[in-house]
């Protein structure tokens, strides 16, 4: 069973690899309507299968987990540990979380307290949803993660332009991934994404911006001082002849 809590605090060696690393907050809509079968075999289904690539893409940075529905809930706290975050994500079920509804704002609001108390220097934020919920509350919250620094991406699970069992908003998922410096990502009706979000093309520029964001010139200068290191040598050995 999972064992879902608030906020957990990192170790001080998490906390000091954490200063120096790009983050991956997943979050997981488990809500009654991600078992819809608009998206083979179901919305959560997908999800769950999409997980792996996403897992595979994160490689070496520190990886956390929400769920939610009504209400939620810090799953897994970022860690290192891949085999962990493997295991809660094949749990993953809309049974999960005793209150019923579809509350993303509370999600990304403990997204913020997650990135404030672990220390993340920089927080990618996937969000697997098929959009319930998702209104102007949220998208402030996600205007303020990027203002912050960090990114949220929204993966829609659903099918755009259906109705059941309730409207599909594509509109205002875009508008939330857009309010926190990230994309959209749509998927087809086996739950394979239109577009790669997890290309090396796509993780590359995002790693190129962030780099600039943090400041080029310190994250760059180690390789500047490599190529400058055979100049110092040929000036040293001139000076001793």
């Amino acid at each position: 069973a999972l064992a879902l809590s608030g906020p957990a605090s990192p170790t001080t060696g998490d906390k000091e690899a954490f200063a120096h690393a790009e983050s991956w907050l997943v979050i997981v809509d488990v809500s009654e309507s991600m078992n819809h079968g608009d998206i083979a075999p179901t919305r959560l289904g997908a999800t769950q299968r999409l997980l792996q690539p996403l897992l595979a893409a994160a490689g070496a940075r520190p990886l956390g987990l929400i769920i939610f529905s009504g209400d939620a809930f810090l799953a897994h706290p970022p860690t290192f540990d891949r085999q962990s975050f493997t295991d809660f994500a094949q749990a993953l079920d809309s049974s999960l979380i005793e209150l019923n509804g579809s509350r993303p704002d509370r999600a990304l609001a403990l997204a913020q307290t997650v990135i404030g108390e672990s220390e993340l220097h920089h927080a990618r934020i996937w969000m697997l949803t098929d959009g319930g919920g998702l209104d102007s509350l949220s998208q402030q919250i996600a205007q303020q993660l990027g203002q912050r620094g960090h990114r949220l991406d929204i993966l829609l699970i659903a099918r755009e332009g259906s109705q059941d069992p309730e409207p599909v908003d594509a509109d205002t998922a875009l508008k939330v991934a857009e309010a926190g410096d990230g994309k959209l990502w749509q998927v087809d009706a086996l739950g394979r994404p239109l577009k790669n979000p997890f290309s090396a093309n796509e993780l590359f520029a995002e790693q190129q911006a962030l780099q600039l964001e943090l400041g080029g010139w310190q994250l760059w200068s180690q390789w500047i001082i490599l190529l400058l290191l055979p100049l110092a040598l040929l000036l040293i050995c001139r000076g001793e002849s």
